[in-house]
């Protein structure tokens, strides 16, 4: 079961290179008109930390416990960079998004699914398993194929970030 976690998150770890890499920037931009100080570093980039360890180990879980929304992680970083990039850019707006995390998480989440059918096109699951059946495959077989619904950029980002063959749905 050991090995088989540990060749899961070395299977995914251009996925969660990606997400924290994302979740750093977004956090430096969301926050980056504060003039403070924590721990002899500017407040954006602890903060920017913060979201990195925090959406980077929320990913790692995802990609274990729920493989098949592994698709949307990377969808979600690519929406939560943009919104920053538009907080950054349009101050009395990030403060709006800020100040309501309801707000915050429906921007994201929605144009994440916008993000992931433009760059995924449509992935269609295969069957389900249970945890441990997963973990065992993981240790023994890797990570299967991955069949895409879209066109062959899409096919070949997919097969490039899961790093396994994508197949034409």
């Amino acid at each position: 079961m050991w090995a088989g976690l540990k060749n899961a998150v070395f299977l995914e770890r251009r996925r969660l290179y990606f997400v924290t890499l994302s979740a750093f920037v977004a956090g430096v931009l969301f926050y980056a008109h504060l003039d403070l100080v924590l721990f002899g570093l500017p407040a954006p980039f602890v903060v920017g930390i913060l979201y990195a360890i925090i959406i980077g180990f929320a990913a790692l879980i995802v990609c274990i416990l729920a493989p098949s929304f592994r698709f949307m992680l990377e969808a979600i970083a690519i929406s939560r960079l943009g919104v920053a990039a538009l907080s950054f850019c349009v101050p009395s707006l990030g403060e709006t998004i800020l100040s309501s995390p309801v707000l915050n998480a429906c921007i994201v989440v929605g144009f994440g699914v916008g993000v992931s059918r433009l760059i995924h096109g449509r992935i269609v699951r295969s069957a389900r398993t249970g945890l441990r059946t997963r973990l065992h495959g993981y240790a023994t077989e890797g990570r299967g194929k991955v069949r895409v619904a879209g066109t062959a950029w899409q096919r070949h980002y997919v097969a490039w970030m899961d790093d396994t063959v994508a197949i034409a749905a």
